[in-house]
């Protein structure tokens, strides 16, 4: 006990703020002060036990509570500290590798640790933005596998080389994989790429980062809730093609379809100049679908979709809407929520934008966050994650399918080698 205080003040002291809290010292400065020797030993002791537990408390709340107790401005709880850090590893640094990257270190305890492209220029531009030694930048990702000692991997890479990358990271022992969407280029690649992470119970998740996004998961939650009643139709478009943002079209459709298979669908698909593009798909498709709980669905991919007039300004324009028996919901990209009860004339509004950064960017460390949390909760099943994708890269297939063989196609469908998508592709096009 320090030197010099008053006697009256040595008990506030060892109970004051900076060792016990606040509750402590208001409940020593309330506690009568006992006169005889043997009552002063007795609380002295009394004190300090319960000090010493108040301590341990407090130590056992800052190893494992989140990093702050307060909600962000997206009403969600922030990340949990992650101790030790993890290690993760990138394959290809396009375009995409920049966002898949930013995701990742926005989780406290993930570490961009090596990086993989053949092409010098993107993999030091990556890694010299996020601290990566020359030693850990790789010319291809068997190498960086096999050297790095990786924990995660993030696959930004095109389509055609993801089956092997995916195999390789399972091979290594990785603990989880983020994957850019589309998952294969054929339902038989994206069986396998399913089936080797799920055999090995590697957490695999898709980039279908929307179902993050805060604009998703309040109208998710409302139908969820019941507050739209029961779900009869969606609506959903993209000025995408089916292989950019149709792919996050068909996801959407799927999550607010019940996460289910459909019962079968019906579709269209014209136009070939997109099959020399980024993304190689059909220039414009349209569909139904069906799922088992008798919701219809109605879909529309490409720049012959309905727009959202007035944001011309942005390519995305992709818009969904839901048709509840007490009411309907709508979601815009970039306009933001909205929701019409049964009986009401104006709807309720929420004019988030995907467009802010802390929104897009929240969303792809949710993405990234959620294939830790996979990895450190076996019974946590990530929203973008588990069956889902394959699901809806089946949906993808059979409205190309539809397409080839002027017919509905039901569920469920085979294991094509042969995309029906890439079967669309005329001759003499690279993917």
């Amino acid at each position: 006990m320090p030197h010099g205080r008053p006697a009256a003040n040595r008990i506030n002291w060892l109970v004051g703020p900076h060792n016990g809290g606040p509750f402590l010292s208001e409940w020593a400065s309330l506690a009568p002060v006992p006169s005889s020797p043997a009552a002063c030993t007795i609380r002295r002791l009394f004190v300090q036990e319960f000090l010493l537990h108040s301590l341990l408390i407090h130590t056992l709340q800052r190893t494992i509570r989140p990093k702050s107790d307060t909600l962000d401005h997206h009403g969600l709880i922030k990340q949990e500290q992650r101790m030790p850090t993890y290690r993760v590893g990138i394959v290809g640094c396009g375009a995409r590798s920049t966002a898949h990257a930013k995701g990742w270190v926005g989780n406290e305890g993930a570490a961009i640790a090596a990086v993989a492209d053949p092409i010098q220029e993107r993999r030091d531009a990556l890694g010299d933005t996020h601290g990566v030694s020359p030693q850990q930048r790789y010319s291809d990702f068997k190498s960086m596998l096999e050297h790095a000692e990786l924990d995660f991997i993030s696959i930004s890479t095109k389509p055609e080389l993801r089956e092997p990358v995916v195999v390789a990271a399972v091979e290594a022992g990785i603990k989880g994989i983020l994957c850019e969407k589309p998952m294969a280029l054929s339902l038989g690649e994206a069986h396998r790429i399913h089936r080797a992470c799920a055999e090995n119970k590697i957490p695999l998740v898709i980039n279908h980062q929307k179902r993050h996004l805060t604009e998703w998961q309040r109208l998710a939650a409302m139908c969820a809730q019941g507050e739209l009643g029961t779900i009869e139709r969606i609506d959903a478009s993209s000025y995408g093609n089916l292989a950019s943002q149709g792919t996050h079209v068909l996801d959407m459709v799927l999550q607010f379809g019940g996460d289910v298979q459909p019962l079968w669908a019906i579709g269209q698909s014209v136009g070939w100049r997109d099959y020399a593009g980024a993304h190689a798909g059909p220039r414009y498709t349209l569909g139904q679908f069906r799922f088992p709980n008798d919701i219809a669905a109605y879909v529309q991919m490409g720049d012959e979709a309905p727009q959202l007039l007035g944001r011309e300004d942005s390519w995305m324009r992709l818009q969904l809407r839901v048709w509840g028996t007490e009411g309907r919901g709508q979601v815009d990209l970039p306009n933001g929520t909205r929701v019409w009860r049964k009986g009401e004339t104006e709807p309720t509004s929420w004019p988030e934008r995907w467009t802010d950064p802390a929104n897009l960017a929240g969303s792809q460390m949710r993405l990234s966050q959620s294939v830790l949390r996979a990895h450190e909760d076996p019974t946590y099943d990530p929203p973008a994650g588990g069956i889902r994708p394959l699901y809806s890269f089946e949906m993808i297939e059979a409205l190309c399918a539809s397409t080839l063989a002027r017919e509905v196609v039901t569920w469920p469908l085979p294991a094509w080698e042969d995309s029906p998508m890439q079967s669309l592709k005329p001759e003499g096009i690279h993917v």
